[in-house]
Formats: C-alpha cells, structure tokens, sequence
C-alpha cells in the first residue's frame, strides 16, 4: 500500500532591513513532513541554502525540493 507523506511544514526566521540598508535576513530554522532529504533550497533572490542575507526589505519566496 502507498501512503501519502505528511504535509510539508517550514518554520522560518526573519530579521528585518534596517534604514534601507539592505541588511535583513531570513532563515529557515526546520522543515518537517513531506519526503525528508530535501536537497536543494533556493530562494526568490538566487541564493540558496538555509540562509539568506543582506535583505532588502521586500517579499521572498523559498523552493524546496
């Protein structure tokens, strides 16, 4: 019998940009759920990993596969 993994759930992190200076940051602190090893995360900005820096205020987007 195939079953469905359990749904996908992210817990995320933010510090936000102070005076436009493009220092705010976002982390993903865990994921659970889904079909563990998730190998590549990328985010709306190109960068990849569980963190990313030098944020500009804005809204960010992450992909995990």
């Amino acid at each position: 019998m195939v079953t469905q993994p359990s749904q996908l759930q992210i817990f995320t992190s933010s510090t936000p940009d102070i005076n436009g200076q493009g220092n705010g940051s976002a982390t993903i602190d865990s994921i659970t759920g889904g079909t563990p090893f998730y190998n590549i995360i990328s985010w709306s900005n190109g960068a990849t990993g569980y963190s990313v820096t030098e944020l500009a205020a804005g809204t960010y987007t992450v992909t995990i596969t």
